[in-house]
């Protein structure tokens, strides 16, 4: 999982070198810190980082798409019976011997679960344990253990909080005054977050606060009471002809994936594409959603805040086919991100966004080659003849749009939806806030996890995918295992796979062949389907290559007389380019600084 930043008072974090703990919030995107001289200072969320500039961390959350299904299943039927009994405030021995009798446990068993459950109300935590030492968890001599667990109960739980270096600091002391060797302070940062959240904040900030923040929403959708507790996901067709890069004419109408935060009708992100919706798309969505937007304002060239990032608890979406992908089940389970499905036939649970969607189309309408939408709005218009802006142009103007909607007033909340996030995030005198979200530091490593995958061998050839082979020098050591290894795929640039290794990490892999061009999923598709139209039996690497330069010159000879070919040829453009953009320095590095457990069997490819 991608590493996160936490932002909340006590919570430790680096500023360029120089470690820090935070105080308070100063806004929505800056804290007050102390330094280790004891100084205080406002600095801006960006300008932290989760660990030391040198510091690899480790994360022993599990992938979940990697799961064993057998092992998913087991959960899956746990948490059935668990569920049921945890949220039954009045449970008999008698309820909890009937839940152990239909999962084929004993009664303590199903306590200990009911227990487990409690503490982390997830999936994951009813999944089978192995024996042994936990992976990532430092085992220490019993008389510093003893010492580091009674100060960790001791100092954990107490009011007011303690901060991790607080913690760490008498620990070093009690360790020191009885002659041993005091652990690290990762050692005890990593023991910290083990703890049961809803334990500490219920013995730190009492009841109330642990049950506004873990308990259930009761009720009917769309009952919100802070922040980012739930995000509408739709895709929608824009009302827009667009025009090529090159020959400035018309390729037809781009899709947009918006994601709204429903408290505050804060839009926390979008993706604007020729490809159609896909689970890749929705990956991709959340991907914008979650990270922070300053890179993201700064290449759109728009001055306005955007202050919003963060894992949302829930994400309400319809029925597509895209958002019951297992990719995407999986992946927001991996990031404890809960799937809402909208009931069939109730279009009003998802009025937030379908209002947002059609507010976003009316200032469309204002656009030069607009469609508008219906037949007797658009009249006489010629919107082919009228289309003059580019992708690139038209995700910098929405940018501005959704900046600029976010500070106008809303009429459903009586102010702006930024001074509502401001309000939920910081709080009143009246109400706190939910306080400022952790910040995912590795935007790419969290896109993994939504990406689709395969798994494959690795040979003296190094891997083979779609019948292209991969390398890269992180491979040597697994050649000839037998067993087959997860890799997972960006259907937009098929020139780069990242492959889960024996290490449980993510290296990226790039062609063997380093001089072939970058290829999407689609194009690699249409000329295989044209080779078989041809008789060809077998498809191999060079006959693919060669069969989307091909395509690409018939494409390039007809983008002057046909919209079709023009689109063709401006989605491979937006791929390649994408491709520059977002490629990593180095294919023999992991993929991030987080680790994932290896895998024993994963679902199947799926469509993108």
């Amino acid at each position: 999982m991608p590493q996160l930043l936490t932002l909340s008072a006590g919570a430790a974090a680096w500023l360029n070198e120089t470690p820090v703990t935070i105080v308070s919030q100063a806004g929505v995107d800056s804290v007050v810190v102390v330094l280790p001289d004891g100084a205080s200072r406002t600095v801006a969320v960006a300008d932290l980082s989760a660990t030391a500039p040198a510091e690899t961390a480790g994360d022993s959350d599990m992938d979940l798409a990697i799961i064993a299904q057998e092992d998913w299943d087991l959960a899956v039927r746990r948490e059935r019976v668990v569920k049921a009994l945890a949220e039954t405030p009045k449970r008999s021995r008698a309820m909890v011997a009937e839940g152990a009798a239909a999962l084929g446990v004993t009664t303590n068993m199903v306590y200990r679960l009911i227990a487990r459950y409690l503490e982390d109300p997830r999936t994951t935590t009813l999944l089978p344990r192995k024996r042994g030492k936990p992976t990532g968890l430092e085992m220490l001599d019993a008389p510093v253990e003893r010492i580091v667990t009674a100060t960790i109960t001791e100092m954990a739980f107490m009011r007011p909080k303690r901060t991790g270096d607080a913690i760490h600091l008498e620990i070093r002391r009690r360790c020191i005054g009885a002659g041993l060797k005091p652990p690290g302070r990762t050692t005890v940062y990593r023991r910290l977050a083990t703890l049961p959240r809803k334990d500490v904040v219920r013995a730190q900030d009492g009841a109330k606060a642990a049950r506004d923040k873990f308990a259930p929403v009761l009720g009917t959708f769309p009952i919100t009471s802070w922040p980012l507790e739930v995000v509408q996901i739709d895709h929608t067709v824009v009302d827009l002809i667009l025009v090529d890069e090159f020959h400035r004419r018309p390729i037809g109408r781009p899709f947009l994936t918006l994601a709204v935060d429903v408290h505050t009708r804060m839009v926390v992100g979008f993706l604007l594409s020729l490809d159609p919706p896909s689970a890749t798309s929705v990956g991709l969505c959340l991907t914008h959603a979650v990270a922070p937007k300053d890179n993201w304002l700064e290449r759109m060239r728009v001055g306005m805040k955007w202050p919003v990032w963060g894992i949302p608890d829930t994400v309400h979406v319809d029925n597509g086919k895209e958002f019951h992908s297992e990719a995407l089940r999986r992946g927001c389970s991996q990031h404890g991100i809960t799937i809402d499905y909208r009931p069939v036939r109730t279009p009003h649970y998802g009025g937030h966004i379908e209002r947002l969607i059609g507010t976003m189309m009316g200032d469309v309408h204002f656009l030069p080659g607009t469609t508008f939408s219906n037949v007797s709005a658009k009249g006489n218009y010629d919107a082919e003849k009228s289309a003059v802006m580019t992708l690139a142009e038209t995700q910098e103007w929405l940018t501005l749009n959704v900046c600029v909607y976010h500070n106008q007033r809303h009429s459903a909340l009586g102010m702006t939806p930024l001074a509502a996030w401001e309000r939920g995030i910081l709080g009143t005198p009246e109400r706190p806030g939910r306080g400022l979200p952790a910040r995912v530091t590795n935007p790419e490593r969290f896109l993994i996890d939504f990406l689709p995958l395969a798994r494959r061998e690795v040979t003296g050839d190094g891997v083979r995918l779609f019948n292209i082979h991969y390398w890269s020098d992180a491979l040597r050591p697994l050649i000839g295992q037998s067993r087959r290894f997860v890799v997972r795929y960006d259907p937009r640039d098929m020139s780069r796979i990242w492959l889960l290794s024996t290490d449980n990490e993510y290296y990226p892999l790039g062609y063997k062949a380093r001089h072939r061009p970058v290829i999407s999923l689609w194009e690699h598709r249409e000329v295989s389907r044209q080779l078989r139209a041809e008789g060809a039996r077998t498809m191999d690497e060079a006959a693919i290559f060669e069969g989307v330069e091909r395509m690409r010159a018939v494409v390039a000879a007809a983008t002057a007389k046909s919209k079709r070919a023009r689109r063709q040829a401006e989605r491979s453009r937006q791929h390649r380019t994408l491709a520059q953009v977002e490629k990593a320095p180095s294919a023999d590095k992991p993929a991030g600084e987080e680790t994932v457990v290896a895998p024993p069997r994963p679902f199947e490819v799926e469509d993108w």
